[in-house]
């Protein structure tokens, strides 16, 4: 019995190594971020939700509004301050508005994630579709204020389906913009509450500013 416990302790003990021709894995990413262009329309940066800023080497973007900055879902991979873009889709962000009572159309959606990230807060929704258009939104409810005295603003994500058929599950990316607009300048307002409609009812997510 000694003995074994020997031959076994001494495996354990045996060195790990690598080859010398081994390659550390390139640090390739794929995230939510934003995309900067410039003057021309085409994207020169991408700028991550954490703050970091990395100029872009290759697989550049034409075509797009010029010096601006538009919210992508982008594959990556990094090397230093640099990266290369190997793709980049880009992502719905309607701004908060207060629209009219035919447009508020609620059609049930599925979170399958949600977080404030940036200047935003984000969603991975998931819905039934026949390969139709759909249209959402998000529409401003009211300012309430909180017996605290803090004050929330109250917003409805809206769902158009357009008469598509309920065929297939499609998943889309659905971007909820934190930042100040003519209509929406979040003077006095310290959270967000989204109202999220399901298959079981409506969910809601508070956001603080």
């Amino acid at each position: 019995m000694k003995r074994y416990i020997y031959i076994i302790i001494c495996v354990l003990l045996l060195p790990i190594g690598c080859k010398d021709d081994e390659e550390i894995a390139p640090a390739y990413r794929e995230d939510l971020l934003d995309v900067q262009t410039d003057g021309s329309g085409r994207t020169i940066a991408l700028l991550r939700d954490d703050g970091q800023r990395f100029s872009i080497v290759s697989g550049f973007k034409t075509g797009l509004p010029a010096d601006t900055v538009l919210r992508v879902m982008a594959a990556y991979e990094v090397s230093g301050a640099s990266a290369a873009v190997t793709a980049m889709q880009q992502v719905l962000v309607p701004r908060i508005q207060t629209y009219a009572a035919e447009k508020i159309v609620c059609a049930p959606v599925a979170v399958t994630a949600c977080w404030q990230g940036g200047n935003y807060v984000n969603f991975k929704l998931s819905y039934l579709t026949g390969g139709g258009t759909h249209a959402f939104g998000f529409h401003r409810e009211e300012l309430r204020e909180n017996a605290d005295g803090t004050h929330t603003l109250v917003v409805q994500m809206l769902h158009a389906r357009g008469g598509d058929p309920e065929y297939y599950t499609a998943e889309a990316y659905l971007c909820c913009p934190l930042l100040p607009t003519p209509e929406e300048p979040f003077e006095n307002c310290d959270s967000v509450r989204i109202k999220i409609p399901t298959n079981t009812g409506t969910v809601q997510r508070v956001f603080a500013l």
